[in-house]
């Protein structure tokens, strides 16, 4: 059966692992210095460490940036949970069911992949997608659901273009979306 993992992301301010120990280098730095300036009695020996933690934070940075240039994708901020599936009478997005009569119209946006380039260039920033910005929109009579899903260059959307080409035979695709599908 072919079917998306849905994700469902979290409203919260999230930062990677690797970001929290570059941080916690950085604090621990600011605070055996402002200590040696505002105590200079009490810390007369603390210069090693200073400068051995000057030293790794450095190398840990250096990593930190090839590491999030090359390797890392997008953080996931949220969980996955059921899955997306797209049959000719209906859609079920996690636990819930759409039949295709209660289907006023249905907006697909498709285009990030897990691993592609997402086209960031800061060097600070994750250079890989996670695949999680792809969204199904669901409108029906009462409101109007919005789905996240994973796509990967194996598991994507296009599996579905025999059941998405139904929808938009019944006009509850529009042409432009249904195009892009497509191609």
């Amino acid at each position: 059966m072919k079917k998306l993992k849905i994700f469902h992301p979290k409203n919260t301010i999230a930062f990677h692992k690797t970001t929290l120990v570059l941080l916690f280098l950085v604090a621990v730095i600011s605070l055996v210095h402002f200590s040696k300036k505002i105590f200079p009695e009490n810390f007369e020996n603390l210069d090693l460490l200073n400068v051995f933690l000057i030293v790794v934070t450095f190398l840990y940075f250096i990593f930190y940036l090839i590491y999030t240039n090359l390797f890392r994708y997008e953080l996931e901020n949220g969980i996955y949970s059921g899955y997306l599936t797209i049959e000719n009478d209906k859609i079920i997005c996690d636990s819930k069911t759409y039949l295709i009569n209660e289907i006023e119209k249905v907006s697909i946006l498709h285009y990030y992949y897990r691993g592609q380039s997402n086209g960031k260039i800061s060097a600070l920033e994750s250079k890989r997608s996670n695949g999680l910005k792809n969204y199904i929109e669901i409108t029906t009579k009462n409101k109007i659901d919005k789905y996240y899903f994973l796509q990967t260059k194996k598991e994507n959307i296009k599996m579905f273009r025999n059941e998405i080409k139904e929808y938009y035979e019944k006009g509850k695709i529009g042409k432009q979306n249904f195009e892009n599908i497509m191609n």
